[in-house]
């Protein structure tokens, strides 16, 4: 709504700016006009004293009128060249206005749903932590329901404990220096794929292993990269997530794809993905988990790395990340 508001306000402005605009140069032009006509009065008045009146249709052909002639030609092209020059300033300002106020706007909307969805993240393994604990301390249980109770709040400080990482990872990345090095990327991903295997055993993972030269990169953020990547095809899988991962290396460049068989991103919304906070939707309606900024430390990862990432359809439904890292970054 007030989104809405401030969209009305500004088109009615941007109205009523042109609409003066546009009786300014018009002015111009008439009073232009209006100077001409006098000119040609004054002329034939003089012509008049000098008792050699001529007629409107001769007085044209003088030199003294065609040279006046082409002065109002000149005067008349510099106000219309103003007037457009002014114009497409006008218009440039305008744009450039609206520019900064919806930008502004969307910042204001992604910290609002970050702070939505970080007190809902961090709030519920607390509590959940919580319940445990209390569970644990109250009643008296036989080993496995006291293993099951405290592998939940395991997982649960797992959870936590990803996600206070990615917010002090995206507040470092402004001024993160990597430690390059050489390392097996296959390795990685192969860690990653079974941990979470273990971890979600009703997803399923697979990523086939693959002898590669090493790549240059850092270790704990290229970890960070991909785990991401994971937890994210992850989350907008569904019920039963399909999440294939595969590696390859052509001219001397890693290409790393994560497929899920999820509900797939609109092209509209592409570009936005990689943006602090965003996320689609709205934090008050939207069911998956999540902070916004899972993706934004994909893209800055890659760019410390020297590579690009891109987001493709994949069939018959979901997405594929595509991450392009050189081997020597």
């Amino acid at each position: 709504m007030q989104l809405n508001k401030i969209n009305i306000f500004f088109f009615i402005s941007a109205f009523l700016t042109l609409l003066v605009f546009g009786w300014w140069t018009k002015l111009l032009l008439t009073k232009n006009e209006e100077s001409w006509e006098y000119k040609i009065r004054i002329f034939q008045l003089e012509q008049k004293i000098q008792h050699t009146y001529i007629q409107d249709q001769d007085i044209k052909k003088l030199p003294e009128v065609i040279e006046m002639r082409a002065e109002w030609h000149q005067q008349q092209n510099f106000i219309l060249f103003q007037g457009s020059f002014f114009l497409v300033a006008l218009l440039f300002g305008i744009w450039k206005i609206r520019d900064a106020i919806n930008k502004d706007i969307d910042n204001n909307l992604a910290r609002s749903n970050f702070m939505f969805s970080i007190t809902h993240e961090l709030k519920s393994p607390i509590a959940a932590i919580s319940l445990a604990l209390q569970t644990l301390n109250r009643r008296e249980f036989d080993t496995s329901k006291r293993q099951e109770l405290t592998q939940n709040a395991m997982e649960d400080i797992e959870r936590l404990s990803f996600l206070v990482d990615n917010i002090l990872l995206a507040a470092q990345l402004q001024n993160y220096a990597p430690h390059f090095q050489p390392l097996d990327f296959s390795k990685i991903l192969s860690d990653l794929t079974d941990t979470f295997s273990d971890k979600f055993p009703n997803a399923h993972f697979k990523f086939d292993e693959v002898n590669f030269p090493p790549i240059n990169g850092d270790k704990q953020s290229l970890y960070s990269l991909f785990s991401n990547l994971l937890e994210n095809a992850l989350k907008y899988s569904g019920e039963k997530p399909e999440i294939f991962v595969t590696l390859e290396l052509a001219q001397d460049k890693f290409i790393c794809d994560v497929c899920d068989n999820g509900v797939g991103i609109p092209l509209s919304e592409r570009r936005k993905i990689f943006d602090r906070f965003y996320r689609i939707g709205n934090e008050l309606t939207r069911k998956s988990k999540g902070t916004g900024l899972g993706l934004f430390i994909v893209a800055e990862i890659v760019k410390i790395h020297g590579g690009t990432i891109r987001v493709l359809d994949n069939q018959p439904k979901g997405s594929i990340f595509r991450v392009i890292l050189p081997q020597n970054s």
